[in-house]
């Protein structure tokens, strides 16, 4: 995974991203998905596939569905740890910070194997 620093440039920081697109949505409730959480900037593929909305699958997974997008995770580390310990499943909590009305929030990701 690509670490950007503040000097990076922006525009490839939000420039084109493989990820999932608004297709996925069906799938997602019919699964009763309750979270997402991927390793890129925007969890959906960039730019957006019909080019009229920014972040479409946000609008809705989030606004319609009430799933939450986890966005930036170090997945390779994960998976280092899981091949280290032979264990492929894991408790996953990530709370995150409770301001009220917001809309995102850091949060302190923790895998329990």
């Amino acid at each position: 995974m690509r670490t950007f620093l503040v000097d990076d440039d922006r525009e490839a920081f939000n420039g084109p991203a493989p990820g999932l697109g608004l297709a996925m949505a069906p799938w997602l409730r019919a699964h009763d998905v309750a979270a997402v959480a991927a390793d890129n900037v925007m969890v959906e593929v960039t730019p957006s596939e019909d080019g009229s909305t920014i972040c479409p699958l946000h609008l809705v997974t989030i606004r319609d569905m009430g799933l939450l997008l986890g966005e930036m995770f170090d997945l390779e580390a994960l998976a280092s740890a899981c091949a280290a310990a032979g264990r492929w499943e894991f408790q996953f909590v990530a709370p995150p910070l409770p301001f009220t009305g917001g809309i995102s929030s850091p949060l302190n990701p923790l895998a329990l194997l």
